[in-house]
């Protein structure tokens, strides 16, 4: 009992506040996570770039994604997006694309709950696997390598993006870019 470490506690505005014990809060996370966590064995991330395609309906890429999209929807295939593609969706469309904002919003809820793709979020442990992965690469783009690190933690171990090159180099991640798009259409016409 030497070793336990006791709850501090601070005072605050005249009111208790306990802190939380560290063994607590690595037991809930653990339990939150395990809950919360991504359970299919075959998931993808479907990236931003990819999504943009999606919408946006004069892209070139517009009419393989649908009918890829059907195909996952028919085929019951995980698809999963982040809290981050989300957020890099909804910049994209505003800003380069000139979109109203109301209207992104509309756009983009739709989307992400329209029941085609499982919403991902990092969790606290995303950190370390974001810093394991960052000393791993020689030039990495960041916000990917926290994308990569967000679908580590939630057992999506590949992507389908158009920008193949920034994730090629990530050890234990199946890169998918639109020629495998083609190519799993293919397989199912």
């Amino acid at each position: 009992m030497k070793n336990e470490r006791k709850p501090k506690i601070k005072m605050w505005g005249g009111a208790l506040l306990l802190a939380v014990l560290t063994w607590e809060v690595k037991s809930l996370t653990k339990s939150v996570q395990t809950y919360m966590k991504n359970t299919f064995e075959e998931s993808f991330l479907v990236d931003s770039n990819i999504l943009v395609y999606y919408l946006d309906a004069d892209s070139k890429y517009n009419s393989l994604l649908e009918r890829f999209f059907v195909l996952c929807e028919e085929k019951k295939l995980p698809a999963t997006v982040s809290l981050q593609n989300i957020v890099e969706l909804t910049s994209v469309l505003v800003k380069k694309y000139k979109v109203p904002k109301r209207v992104v919003i509309e756009k983009v809820r739709r989307l992400v709950h329209g029941g085609l793709f499982q919403v991902i979020s990092p969790f606290p442990s995303s950190t370390n696997k974001f810093f394991e992965i960052m000393g791993m690469l020689s030039n990495p783009d960041i916000y990917d390598v926290f994308l990569t690190a967000t679908m580590m933690d939630n057992n999506v171990f590949r992507i389908l993006t158009n920008n193949e090159n920034d994730f090629k180099n990530i050890k234990n991640l199946g890169v998918w870019g639109l020629e495998e798009v083609k190519k799993i259409i293919g397989e199912h016409e």
